[in-house]
């Protein structure tokens, strides 16, 4: 996202004497991001400290200081000293992380899952940072918990619905709105945790093709290979390959793999299996016996087997098992077995078998067990025979399979000697995930399998599968069937990692806590992984494990299962089971209460600086789902010959289907990224600070103002050794504490409040407020700042954002405050509180922007001021109104107060005449946009482009106008004698003497614009070449006019010739008047005025507006009640609004502020 130009000029925003030297720097670039550089740290200073004992301030009478040091005071130690700067170092450097909005909003897709596992993996190990979000002091985060946590939508969190527009980026962070206090139930969020911890929920996207969604598990457990650990391997498989024999012993599992996927393994290899009645293991193999074969001894068997089961009362009994020899590929045993119990489900549809095949099943478990174990096992010894064997003994075969855990536990035989086909070969999407039979046949062999349908499978014919793909596995040799882009768990990268302290490969701890048993899927390479029944056990086991682990990762459930995105495993051919009806709002209350609290607990409990990491993975499955169900039932009709006629409508499949599946597809794959780090218990702190002192001078009975200074115990960390003063007094108590510059105060009464007032200027091209900071190192001096820490209901964050501008930038952190503007009140309106800006962006008082653009063109991802009383109905009228004086041509410039008059909620009739012509913006709101029409220069037409491909931004915080550059350049042919500035690239000059008059239209009338606005003076001292009031925009910026942004920025240069409006609507319009007789270039407000809105006169600095402090009304205002405030030059007087609302009148001589303070500290904050 681009914002237009903004051109600050030497004097004012909407001034003319604008330097040379800022002419080279006329475009802002809201191309929204946290900040990618670094802001640099002042080095902090650390004061000479005094003490003072209790007794010599009641010795003294007052207790305080003259401030000299005499007398009682005394320099504390070097020590301390050392001490405080200690404590003040562990406070500036502490990790944040910060969204980089930029590189997020060049991406054509959301944050993936991906991109989470990496971010984890750069603090955690040795990964390289994300582009998408800065950490700082990454290196300072000692653990990382993730939360998975499906069914947490955007409604849940009073989120606005991602835009569709293709002029609004979907992908950028979202401002989560503040819980409101005192309300009970939470009206606003059900979940209060999240809202009152992160301040951004960013997009997330999750992994997968137009039709399917794949698994958010398994993408985030499993990573590429480093190219170190690929070169490895390759060198491994170079040395395998030199090695290779026809042996199939080289691809036998070993023993930990056989643990890891729970193969029934003999008790002579590892006691991990215990077997129960009826379990038989091969014998072992005699020790004299190798598995390599030698000359003389017999060639090892390798069987190839497959099972089949049914369901019976006893559960899956054995009904079929196929045996193949490897060598001479003929069968050598394949019977029906008769199970124990009675059929209570054949699973044709999978084990192909039925029930007139079952009937004639003579053989029972025992007997077949019996027969595969007599081929498993060596001959017995000949007890009789005294001499020695003539032959050696028969190695133990080999058995192979696919999932071969799966038959060896259907036969209830331990086997040491086991290839796997699932393991020998790769998953696309890499381990855990385990391939298909059928898909390795078609993939490897080029032949297709379980082509049956609902006949089922055929064991012959997947035991012969099993084999083909072992004989392509010695052919081929190891690498074959392992994809280049290999993949490995996450655990292994950071067991190989260095990154941690204590260091070394298996130096960093980690846990999986899920539900089911993640030891066997992705928690199966983890240090510790903990199977649970329900969320209150995930959250148990998290609190455990936490503190002795480096990485957590938990899965909470129980709001997706409420919600129905889960169901029960059902048997495999049953059909799936009806849609859950959806929850009740006490059901979903009372699942939010309690997911709250156990956010709560697991934050309450976790280490300071700890990294919490919370992610939902996707939205709403069901209709995906539900349409692919309906995809595969009809491909399975098509492929067993049904006729597409006589199907059902609702068992049809057309193209409308396919776009349905695809968009259902795209919004499921939708989630929400939160991240945050804990920080230290500052509040809690202040809290009992606060309690003690008040104890203390209560004990003492102290009726005067007391200062004091000692070392506070040990539970005040990171406030240990900070000095503190203490203002005890009927009405409340003032605590001051500080180190070196960091100064702290906590008022519990509103009765010490005092005003922070400050300007802004309003602009109709951005959508953000922001305000310097008192933090601003690179603020221009005298320059006006908010004071953060004279507010205790300050939200702040620490994730930061940077704006950019054309002519600069500002960086700083995300804040959220109560805002009030004339009567209007916005609780939690989020703003950033800048802490670094470019040279010469703030001129004069200017202390900040406040953006009435739309939402999607929020850098901060907070809703704009007016936008949110526009959706709370707080404006009877959703407008917006402009007047702006000129300076140009005037004889009295230096009096004349510059800026003009906005109106909010509705219009001033005395500063325009005739009818206001509105015209609807283009496309989705975020700029207000307009098309351009036709151009004019001294009466005759221009050609420019139009429509569509000039899409013109009437933007109040731009000084001049902008455009592209042929149709720029078309401009200044029209005037005789102009051209290009040599050194002000994008300038046009002309002869001082020569009246340049321009006229604009954007689809009605033709505006025409005053010589004086387009002649902005000599370009240099002494001059007869004046600078002109158009400019190139791809060249006087740093941006192309086009690529997404404006092809026009219409400013001041345009707005100050007529009355401006602009109206919320669907869609919205600008509205254009001919400035009225009081108006028209007067420079002055008129006398007396009419509005439908809270107007506001501007100042030499920007636009102004009063507000109502807590301790009274200000002094000029006189108000009537809660509502609109119009002002007029002459005495105060009270007017009817003419809407039924009640209003205020009065001078306005003040600056924009905003209220501050719900708790303990009200304060001024600058708008």
């Amino acid at each position: 996202m681009i914002v237009p130009v903004k051109l600050l000029p030497s004097r004012t925003k909407y001034g003319f004497l604008f330097s040379s030297s800022t002419a080279t720097t006329m475009k802002r670039a809201q191309n929204s991001s946290p900040s990618r550089t670094e802001v640099p740290k002042k080095k902090a200073k650390v004061v000479e400290t005094v003490t003072e004992t209790v007794q010599e301030i009641q010795a003294t009478g007052t207790g305080v200081s003259d401030g000299t040091g005499a007398g009682e005071w005394t320099k504390v130690e070097k020590r301390k000293k050392k001490k405080e700067k200690r404590t003040e170092q562990r406070m500036t450097t502490q990790p944040r992380f910060m969204y980089s909005n930029s590189d997020i909003a060049q991406r054509h897709h959301a944050v993936g899952i991906e991109e989470i596992r990496d971010l984890a993996l750069h603090i955690i190990a040795d990964s390289p940072p994300p582009n998408w979000l800065r950490v700082d002091n990454a290196a300072l985060i000692p653990k990382v918990l993730i939360l998975l946590i499906p069914g947490l939508t955007p409604d849940i969190l009073s989120l606005p619905p991602l835009p569709t527009s293709a002029t609004s980026n979907p992908n950028l962070p979202i401002s989560i709105p503040l819980p409101p206090r005192n309300v009970p139930g939470n009206a606003q969020t059900g979940l209060p945790f999240i809202a009152s911890t992160f301040s951004h929920a960013c997009p997330t996207k999750a992994p997968g093709d137009q039709t399917r969604m794949h698994s958010i598990l398994s993408t985030f457990f499993s990573c590429p290979i480093t190219t170190a650990e690929r070169k490895r391997r390759m060198e491994q498989q170079q040395h395998n390959g030199r090695l290779r024999d026809q042996d199939p012993s080289q691809y036998l599992l070993t023993v930990e793999q056989m643990i890891e996927n729970e193969y029934p393994v003999p008790s002579y290899m590892a006691s991990v299996f215990e077997k129960t009645p009826g379990w038989v293991e091969t014998p072992e193999q005699p020790k004299e016996s190798s598995l390599t074969p030698s000359k003389g001894k017999p060639k090892r068997k390798v069987y190839s087997i497959d099972c089949e089961m049914c369901l019976t009362e006893a559960g899956k009994e054995l009904t079929r098992v196929c045996v193949i020899d490897f060598y001479t590929q003929k069968v050598i045993y394949d019977s029906l077995v008769k199970p124990s119990k009675p059929v209570t489900d054949y699973l044709t549809r999978w084990s192909g078998i039925t029930a007139e095949a079952l009937a004639t099943a003579n053989t029972t478990f025992s007997e077949a067990q019996a027969h595969i174990l007599k081929l498993l096992s060596p001959p017995p010894p000949n007890p009789f025979s005294t001499s020695k064997q003539s032959t050696p003994t028969p190695p133990t075969p080999i058995l192979i399979g696919h999932s071969l855990e799966s038959d060896l536990k259907a036969l209830k035989i331990c086997h040491p000697l086991c290839i796997d086909t699932a393991l020998l070969y790769h998953h696309p999407r890499g381990r855990p995930l385990k391939p298909g039979l059928a898909w390795l046949t078609k993939k490897w062999c080029n032949r297709e399998i379980q082509t049956r349908g609902e006949g089922g499978h055929d064991p012959e014919e997947d035991a012969r599968a099993c084999l083909e793909l072992l004989q392509k596995k010695i052919a081929e040799g190891p690498g074959f069937g392992e994809f280049k882009t290999d993949y490995e768990s996450i655990f292994e990268r950071m067991n190989r990692a260095h990154k941690r302290s204590g260091g070394g490969p298996g130096s960093i701890r980690t846990a999986v806590v899920d539900r089911g048993n993640p030891g066997m899927m992705h928690g199966n390479k983890s240090t510790k992984s903990v199977g649970c029944e329900d969320d209150d056990e995930v959250v148990k086991a998290i609190l455990d494990l936490t503190p002795s682990h480096d990485f957590v990762f938990g899965r909470l459930m129980a709001l997706a299962n409420l919600k129905g995105w889960t169901t029960p495993k059902q048997a495999p051919d049953a059909p799936p089971p009806p849609p859950s009806p959806p929850p009740t709002q006490e059901e979903l209350d009372a699942n939010l209460t309690q997911l709250n609290t156990q956010l709560k607990t697991i934050y309450a409990a976790l280490p300071s600086s700890t990294a919490l990491i919370i992610f939902t993975g996707h939205s709403d499955p069901r209709n995906m789902v539900a349409l692919n169900a309906r995809k595969n039932a009809f491909e399975t009709a098509i492929r067993s010959g049904k006729p597409t006629d006589t199907l059902e409508k609702d068992e049809q499949w057309k193209a409308g289907d396919v776009r349905a599946l695809e968009e259902a597809v795209e919004l499921t794959k939708r989630g929400l990224l939160f991240l945050g780090i804990k920080t230290k218990p500052m509040l809690a702190t202040l809290d009992k600070l606060i309690s003690a002192l008040r104890e203390f001078t209560l004990a003492h009975s102290f009726k005067f103002p007391v200062s004091m200074a000692f070392e506070t115990p040990d539970w005040c960390y990171p406030f240990n050794a900070f000095h503190l003063s203490a203002l005890w007094s009927p009405s409340g108590l003032l605590v001051t504490f500080f180190s070196g510059h960091t100064i702290f105060s906590v008022w519990p009464r509103n009765d010490f409040v005092t005003a922070q007032s400050l300007n802004v200027i309003l602009d109709t091209g951005s959508s953000d407020l922001w305000v310097v900071s008192d933090s601003c190192q690179t603020c221009t001096k005298g320059t006006p700042m908010f004071n953060t820490k004279s507010s205790s209901s300050l939200k702040t964050s620490s994730e930061g954002t940077t704006i950019r501008y054309g002519s600069g930038e500002v960086s700083g952190s995300l804040a959220a405050d109560t805002v009030q503007m004339a009567g209007f009140t916005v609780p939690s309106q989020g703003f950033l509180t800048v802490d670094t800006t470019s040279a010469q962006l703030l001129q004069g008082s200017v202390s900040g922007i406040m953006g009435l653009g739309f939402s999607p063109l929020s850098s901060t991802g907070a809703t704009p001021f007016w936008e949110t009383l526009a959706n709370k109905g707080q404006l009877t009228n959703q407008e917006m109104a402009f007047w702006l004086t000129r300076f140009r041509g005037q004889d009295n410039v230096a009096s004349e107060e510059p800026g003009g008059v906005f109106t909010l909620g509705g219009v001033n009739n005395t500063l325009f005449t005739g009818d206001i012509e509105f015209l609807k913006t283009t496309g989705d709101p975020s700029f207000w946009l307009l098309n351009l029409m036709s151009v004019t220069v001294n009466g005759k037409s221009v050609s420019v482009t139009t429509g569509d491909s000039a899409l013109s931004a009437i933007d109040t915080g731009t000084t001049l106008i902008g455009g592209p550059t042929n149709d720029v350049e078309a401009i200044w042919n029209a005037v005789p004698n102009s051209g290009p500035v040599r050194g002000m690239d994008g300038f046009f000059a002309f002869p001082c003497d020569t009246n340049v008059a321009v006229s604009m239209s954007f689809g009605g009338k033709s505006w025409g614009i005053s010589t004086a606005d387009m002649n902005l003076g000599p370009v240099n001292s002494g001059s007869s070449f004046c600078l002109g009031g158009i400019f190139d925009l791809s060249l006087g910026s740093n941006i192309e006019s086009g690529q997404g942004n404006p092809n026009w920025v219409v400013g001041a240069t345009f707005l100050k010739n007529v009355y401006s409006v602009f109206q919320n609507g669907n869609p919205p319009q600008i509205g254009f008047a001919q400035l009225s007789g009081a108006a028209g270039g007067s420079g002055t407000v008129p006398s007396s005025s009419s509005s439908d809105g809270s107007t506001l006169t501007g100042t030499d600095s920007g636009f102004s507006i009063i507000g109502i402090s807590s301790t009274g009304v200000s002094p000029t205002v006189t108000s009537t009640g809660p509502g609109l405030v119009t002002p007029s030059i002459g005495p105060s007087s009270t007017s009817g609004s003419g809407n039924g609302s009640n209003s205020v009148t009065s001078s306005i001589n003040g600056p924009l502020m905003l209220l501050s303070g719900l708790t303990l500290l009200t304060s001024w904050l600058l708008a």
